[in-house]
């Protein structure tokens, strides 16, 4: 694949890193001949290119070999270990945004440990509600223990996440629900979605590090996050994520997006988004179908710590077999806009602000 960004600061465009381009070759878990081990690998050739700055290739090699083992009727064990290889080919030119300098050719080792015990316990419930014929619940206890090395990386270059391994000597520990429905169809067969996931999980680190530092002295216990997904039809979904501070009993946070839809096409989806003293707001999206050619949507973004809305929109769209055409008018920072798109099919748009008031 090849990626080339557009900065549209062109202030900066000079030094946009782009991929041009990349190849990747993954080998998913598979059994090693007649043994008991498996191996998986993972490897990337990535070619970063800009105008000015910090460029080059780099290579990836990430084989990884475990052993997984079921002991007795439920209980499961893998420790897995990884070898990561990256190779450097580097030409630096040193920018008032690139101060540092890098070798021509440098490589880098990392090794890593985990071990996986879990264990599956499942349960079927028999009912008929609707379409729904029963439910089967999987309750999934984890503890996983993670160990990286403390590497320097400082000699390297930091294109992307990969060029700088974080260092791990943890243990997480949860348990996983997981609720598959089956559901009746109109031909006399059943299909089996998921229809519902909760996970709760918490990590402790062994070893001090800054990260885990805090006014009060050591804090070695993670946020306690809890995960949520609902689907249980095709007209409505939730999804919430927050997670909770073991030392004083704080909420670190609250996301909650939920969806809901109609036969006719009619949309609202509410997204709330929560994090002390930074973030509080809602954003409401709705789409109303008034008659099969001609539709009315409005978004309204919302801050509760401004008390104000920040943002507004709504918009009419008239659509036929091979074009639409929409108008939009929008509140935002004292600024009024409208806007007239025509999209043709297959094609693409046209259009542009037909009257902006109060700014830009």
């Amino acid at each position: 694949e090849m990626h080339y960004w557009d900065n549209l600061d062109r202030s900066h465009d000079e030094y946009t890193l782009q991929q041009l381009p990349r190849l990747a070759l993954n080998i998913a878990k598979q059994k090693i001949g007649n043994t008991p081990f498996y191996y998986e690998f993972d490897s990337e050739f990535m070619h970063y290119w800009r105008r000015e700055g910090t460029k080059g290739q780099r290579i990836d090699l990430y084989p990884r070999v475990s052993l997984p083992y079921k002991w007795g009727k439920y209980l499961n064990i893998e420790p897995s270990f990884g070898s990561r290889g990256t190779i450097y080919f580097t030409d630096n030119d040193e920018t008032e945004y690139t101060e540092s300098s890098y070798d021509d050719v440098n490589a880098r080792g990392i090794v890593d440990c985990r071990f996986d015990i879990t264990s599956n316990l499942q349960r079927i419930y028999d009912f008929k509600i609707g379409r729904l014929h029963g439910l089967k619940h999987t309750f999934r206890p984890e503890i996983t223990y993670e160990f990286v090395p403390d590497i320097d990386q400082d000699d390297f270059p930091a294109y992307d996440k990969v060029d700088r391994i974080p260092r791990y000597n943890r243990i997480t520990y949860g348990v996983s629900n997981f609720f598959i429905g089956k559901y009746w169809l109109n031909n006399g067969d059943y299909m089996y979605p998921e229809v519902g996931r909760l996970k709760i999980f918490q990590s402790y680190d062994f070893e001090e590090s800054p990260e885990i530092f805090h006014a009060a002295g050591r804090k070695p216990f993670s946020d306690i996050t809890l995960e949520l997904d609902l689907d249980p039809c095709s007209y409505f979904s939730m999804s919430y994520d927050t997670a909770l501070s073991p030392y004083d009993a704080e909420w670190a946070g609250h996301q909650l997006l939920v969806r809901m839809s109609s036969p006719r096409g009619d949309r609202v989806s509410i997204d709330y988004r929560q994090r002390p003293e930074t973030e509080d707001q809602i954003n409401l999206n709705g789409t109303v179908v008034l008659s099969k050619y001609l539709t009315f949507s409005s978004r309204q973004h919302y801050s509760f710590l401004k008390e104000e809305f920040f943002k507004q929109s709504y918009s009419a769209t008239f659509s036929r077999q091979c074009w639409s055409a929409n108008v939009t008018y929008t509140d935002e920072a004292d600024t009024q806009t409208w806007t007239f798109m025509v999209n043709l099919t297959g094609i693409g748009s046209i259009g542009k602000d037909t009257l902006s008031k109060g700014g830009f």
